[in-house]
């Protein structure tokens, strides 16, 4: 049986848990579907207990059910991994990706013409990938196109066209998590 494995850095911001499984299964098969369910539902009952459902909003976002004051949850999975974040405070949304050539040939599909006039290579493409789909899982805003999230990799922020920003927190090469920016 696969082994959680709690991530363990000084990136994650106070409150917020990031855990992972290996996904027991083969890439782009049938039973690939059934192997990254069967992950989620190790990282769910690991962090939450046997009581713990996954069901979803409308829109499609995760939430957990059958334990008391359920907290924000994302859920992502790359190549060989599933990856859940918990926030028990706000919105939490998290993407894991493998760099792939595919990123260079949709890069027109996703980058703003600022993020695309650097002529990003493939681990400023990913880096840029995945900090948009994790805010796009935050935003929960239907429709968003990731062109209107421009994402700045220095300040580790990325900020939408209607002035929604987010604090992004780059993991690891492939994983980023990003929350909504709380201002003072």
């Amino acid at each position: 049986m696969p082994q959680v494995t709690l991530f363990s850095s000084a990136m994650l911001p106070e409150g917020v848990s990031v855990s992972s499984v290996e996904i027991d299964g083969r890439p782009h098969t049938s039973s690939r579907r059934e192997a990254e369910r069967a992950a989620v539902r190790l990282l769910i009952a690991d962090a939450f207990g046997p009581n713990a459902r996954l069901e979803h909003d409308a829109d499609g976002s995760p939430r957990i059910e059958g334990i008391p004051a359920p907290p924000f949850i994302s859920i992502s999975h790359s190549i060989d991994r599933a990856w859940l974040a918990v926030s028990r405070d706000m919105p939490v949304g998290i993407d894991a990706e493998t760099p792939r050539a595919q990123l260079i040939r949709v890069a027109h599909r996703f980058l703003t013409p600022a993020e695309a006039a650097l002529s990003p290579g493939i681990d400023l493409l990913l880096a840029y990938w995945t900090a948009k789909e994790a805010v796009y899982k935050v935003a929960r805003t239907r429709g968003l196109d990731p062109r209107q999230i421009e994402v700045d990799l220095t300040a580790a922020r990325a900020t939408l066209d209607d002035g929604r920003t987010y604090t992004l927190n780059f993991l690891e090469r492939g994983l980023t998590l990003a929350m909504p920016s709380i201002t003072t």
